[in-house]
C-alpha cells in the first residue's frame, strides 16, 4: 500500500489543492491513498486570517466528500502544538509500519527542505512527491540536496491549476463569490457564508 500525506494550512482548502491530490493518485498513479493533515501551527509561517482548526478541519471533511481515495489525519491539530514534520512522521512510522509512505509538497517546500527540522530523518523514512510551483521550477538545484538524496523525490508537473491562498483569502474578504466559485468547492463557500468566516 502506497500512503501519502498532504499537509498544509487548507485555510481555506481549495480546487488547486483537490486538483494536485487527483493528478498524483488519478494520472500519475503514485499512491493508493493519500490523506490531508491540516497543521496545527506552522513552523516556518505566520498564518494569515488565522482561523480555527475546527473550522479549516470541517472544510477539509466538506471539500472530500466523495473523494474515496483521499482522507484527512487530524493528528496535528489533536496535538494542538507547533507541527514538525518529523514528529508526524514518527508517529505514522509508529502507527502503521507496513505501507511505503510519501510526502507531498510543493517546490517552493522541496527548495527550501534543508531547513526543516531533521530533515535527512524525514528522507530515511518517506519517499516526497513535489509538485510544481511558479518560481520554484529550478527547486532540485537551489536545494542544496546531494544527487543521492534527491533520488527520494518524485516530482510531478504539467497543468496542477496553481491557485493562489492568498487571492482566495483577498477574494472572501471582498466577499466575491463569484471569483471565489472558480476556486473553491460549493460546500466550502457555504459552510464559510454559514460561519461568518474570513471577515
Amino acid at each position: 500500500m502506497r500512503v501519502g500525506l498532504f499537509g498544509g494550512t487548507f485555510n481555506p482548502v481549495h480546487n488547486g489543492h483537490i486538483h494536485i491530490a487527483r493528478k498524483i493518485l488519478y494520472e500519475y498513479n503514485l499512491l493508493d491513498r493519500l490523506f490531508f493533515l491540516p497543521v496545527y501551527l506552522p513552523p516556518h509561517k505566520r498564518m494569515e486570517m488565522d482561523t480555527a482548526a475546527e473550522h479549516r478541519l470541517q472544510m477539509l471533511h466538506l471539500a472530500l466528500d466523495g473523494e474515496h481515495r483521499m482522507q484527512i489525519c487530524s493528528w496535528e491539530i489533536e496535538r494542538k502544538e507547533i507541527s514538525y514534520t518529523i514528529d508526524t512522521v514518527r508517529h505514522w512510522l509508529r502507527d502503521d509500519p507496513n505501507s511505503d509512505k510519501y510526502l507531498v509538497i510543493g517546490g517552493d517546500s522541496a527548495q527550501n527542505f534543508t531547513t526543516w527540522r531533521e530533515w535527512d530523518d524525514i528522507l530515511q523514512s518517506v519517499k516526497v512527491i513535489v509538485y510544481d510551483r511558479s518560481g520554484f521550477l529550478d527547486w532540485r538545484s537551489q536545494s542544496g540536496i546531494d544527487e543521492a538524496r534527491l533520488m527520494k523525490f518524485i516530482s510531478i508537473s504539467g497543468d496542477l491549476q496553481e491557485i493562489s491562498s492568498t487571492l482566495v483569502r483577498e477574494l472572501l474578504l471582498q466577499r466575491d463569490w463569484s471569483g471565489l466559485r472558480q476556486l473553491l468547492p460549493a460546500a466550502v463557500i457555504s459552510y464559510i457564508q454559514q460561519q461568518g468566516l474570513y471577515i
